[in-house]
């Protein structure tokens, strides 16, 4: 062992770290889990832990570069990422990359409503942050997945019962089952209103479904 070590002293560092790799491949899982703390913890009792470096690689690359990879995130994953550090919340608090999730997320009309209702309720819609438009849509689509739009959208007229279920469609289009046993088709328009475009009456409305 003290001539091996005699050696092993000896070697420049890429033939050490040679070495000790190849020692490495030869140890069972269960001697690499015994000798892991060694590593991380040193020899000697007084020596320092060994400190773990992290690297931020999203925060060393240019902002440009950085907004493209997030628009990919789903907004509640990047809503996460704000906690990480304050280079990432000032990353994730750029106009550009919420008006890349509008584009990349949601529907043009369903921008094209939350805009137009927005520019009513607070003003110009020119100073808008895409945020806040993109936070309204996502809004309005789970009040409608909770069976809440019957109140503010459906016209009691049409279903003579209280609405069950609801279904967004494509194309700013919404489908409604209600306990009257019918089913209404909607077409949305910029003011947040509802349309009806079609009726059918049926047995039973459980669930809704619709296949492409």
């Amino acid at each position: 062992m003290e001539a091996f070590l005699h050696e092993f002293d000896r070697l420049s560092s890429e033939d050490r770290i040679a070495c000790m790799r190849q020692l490495a491949r030869r140890l069972t899982y269960i001697e690499r889990r015994r000798l892991l703390p060694s590593l991380q913890q040193g020899p000697l009792a007084d020596e320092a832990p060994m400190t773990t470096w992290r690297l931020d690689a999203l925060g060393l690359l240019p902002v440009e570069l950085a907004v493209t990879i997030l628009e990919y995130l789903p907004w509640r994953e990047l809503l996460r990422c704000r906690r990480v550090c304050r280079r990432w919340r000032q990353i994730t608090q750029l106009d550009a990359l919420w008006k890349r999730m509008c584009q990349r997320h949601l529907s043009t009309g369903s921008v094209r409503t939350a805009k137009h209702w927005l520019a009513e309720h607070h003003g110009s819609s020119t100073n808008l942050p895409w945020e806040t438009v993109f936070a309204w849509v996502v809004a309005r689509e789970r009040n409608w997945q909770k069976n809440r739009p019957a109140r503010h959208y459906v016209n009691t007229a049409v279903h003579q019962s209280r609405v069950q279920k609801v279904r967004l469609l494509p194309r700013d289009r919404m489908l409604t089952g209600s306990y009257d046993r019918s089913l209404a088709l909607w077409q949305l328009d910029m003011h947040g209103s509802a349309n009806m475009l079609c009726k059918l009456e049926c047995e039973s409305v459980s669930a809704l479904d619709v296949m492409d």
